[in-house]
């Protein structure tokens, strides 16, 4: 409203992102000014930066992460796929993530700079919130469709990274087997209508 001919799409150079992509990866208490770029402003929310981050996994990916903003983002239909990889975008990026998994999976470098990189290449939001052990936004994922067995560009899945945190990996396979038992017991109900139809 302040500044009706600022371009609130209009991507940075350095790394692709707008401002709606630096308000989700940035910084704590971030919800108002997200809903507003969306609603108001109508900021894209389907802008990836040139590393490959969409707004979910930027938003999920945030040191200072909010639920709230998670929930907020995954209630909006059809706006993310949960279970996107990070991809490179641009031919720089093939190259650096090329070269970081290359050197971390032979060891010619044990960098933790270039580990990270080769961790992120490929990578889900359920990734980034399994790395900093967030059990909250891990269980608002997996119950959103999040997918644990999706691998990285390392071929690791998330339960792979879990050393760290036991208790992200039992929510894991908490809701794993929960979702299971709701998918067998639709699968009964379906067989059950089935055979009442053939009767």
């Amino acid at each position: 409203r302040k500044f009706p001919k600022w371009k609130v799409n209009r991507r940075n150079t350095m790394f692709g992102a707008t401002a709606l992509n630096s308000a989700a990866g940035q910084g704590p208490c971030k919800f108002e000014l997200i809903k507003f770029l969306i609603e108001e402003a109508n900021a894209s929310v389907h802008c990836i930066n040139v590393a490959s981050a969409s707004l979910l996994s930027l938003a999920v990916q945030n040191e200072d992460a909010d639920p709230k903003v998670i929930r907020y983002l995954l209630r909006r239909e059809n706006m993310f796929n949960i279970n996107m990889r990070r991809t490179s975008q641009t031919v720089k990026w093939k190259h650096i993530r090329g070269i970081a998994r290359i050197a971390t999976q032979t060891k010619i470098s044990r960098s933790a700079l270039l580990r990270l990189v080769a961790e992120q290449g490929g990578a889900t939001p359920l990734y980034f919130a399994v790395k900093r052990g967030d059990a909250e936004i891990v269980e608002i994922l997996m119950r959103h469709g999040a997918k644990a067995s999706v691998k990285n560009d390392l071929g690791r899945d998330v339960l792979s990274y879990c050393d760290a945190f036991p208790e992200i990996k039992g929510a894991i396979e908490r809701v794993q087997r929960e979702m299971k038992r709701v998918h067998d017991d639709d699968k009964k109900k379906s067989s059950k209508s089935k055979n009442v139809w053939d009767d």
